[in-house]
Parts: C-alpha cells; sequence; structure tokens
C-alpha cells in the first residue's frame, strides 16, 4: 500500500504541477496520480495535460461518460453512483498497467461519495467502502478547486472537509 501525499492546486498552473511531479520520478512503480474535485474544475484539461508531457496514460472520469448515457432529469439513482464507483475502479486498475511512469486519474470513489451525499443525503455501505478504498489507492492526490466556483460550491468545499484536508494540509 502506498504512503498518501496530496497538494491543494487552486487554478493550478501546468507548468508548476509538471515541476512538482517531476521530482517525484525516481519510485520504482508507476504512479497513481488523483484529481479530485467539483465539475468544472479543470481536472480533465489538468490530466490530459500532464499525461501528454510525460508521454503517458491518463484516466478520464468514468462517471461522466455514465452520466452522458444514463442520466435522468440530470441525476443518477444511488445504484448508478455505485456503479460509476466500481465502473472506474475497473478501468483504473487496467490503466495502471498500461501507463507509463504515472497514470494521471481525473476523479475518484470519495467524489462519487459526495455526490451521494449531496444529491440524496445517504451513502451506501458499498461505496462507502470504496471511498475508504480510495482514501490509500493513490500515490499522489490533487485537490482540484477554483478560488469561484460555479457549479456545485457546496460538494467542492464539502469534499475537501470530508477527506480530511485541513490533516492533510498540515502534513505538506
Amino acid at each position: 500500500m502506498c504512503t498518501c501525499r496530496s497538494l491543494l492546486v487552486i487554478n493550478y498552473d501546468i507548468y508548476i504541477t509538471a515541476k512538482f511531479i517531476e521530482v517525484i520520478k525516481i519510485l520504482d512503480h508507476n504512479l497513481n496520480i488523483v484529481f479530485p474535485g467539483a465539475p468544472g474544475t479543470g481536472k480533465t484539461t489538468l490530466c490530459e495535460a500532464l499525461a501528454k508531457k510525460f508521454n503517458t496514460k491518463w484516466m478520464p472520469e468514468y462517471g461522466r461518460e455514465y452520466w452522458e448515457k444514463n442520466q435522468v432529469e440530470r441525476r443518477l439513482s444511488e445504484l448508478q453512483l455505485l456503479e460509476i464507483a466500481k465502473g472506474h475502479l475497473e478501468i483504473e486498475d487496467r490503466y495502471i498497467y498500461e501507463s507509463e511512469k504515472f497514470l494521471f486519474t481525473d476523479t475518484n470513489a470519495i467524489t462519487t461519495y459526495m455526490f451521494s451525499k449531496y444529491y440524496h443525503n445517504t451513502v451506501s455501505q458499498e461505496l462507502s467502502n470504496l471511498a475508504k478504498i480510495a482514501e490509500k489507492r493513490y500515490d499522489l492526490i490533487f485537490y482540484v478547486i477554483q478560488i469561484f466556483l460555479m457549479m456545485t460550491p457546496g460538494i467542492a468545499l464539502e469534499m475537501l472537509i470530508e477527506s480530511g484536508f485541513r490533516k492533510k494540509l498540515k502534513m505538506i
């Protein structure tokens, strides 16, 4: 199991982020680096740009693809959110072995957990378990937020609080 490090990225700068990642390149295994955050904060753009810079794979947000195919009146059921978390992990497991040094992962089960909590006021035990696994699954976590959150500010702030961000910030 990896020892997770975290970093808050506010209105990220691809070059500064890339320089930080270059420092940790010396490890002997592929690093799984995740970018959780609310919709519209630039996670996809950042993952794609970093993968291109480091000539490796990136894991698109499975939830976005799932939502586009399965949402009803712009909502997903609790069961569907669980399916997203499971599907994301399955694809991510394949991608980590196909990557070169890094896998840049766009969001994770913690984000899906927060959506369930926000939209349904509850989280299934199985999704909670997947979110707990996600807490220790990644080598590096970049929390991506924007100073002016337009889309879902409640989710972004709750994610930081729920993930123990204050505690993690002291470790940086």
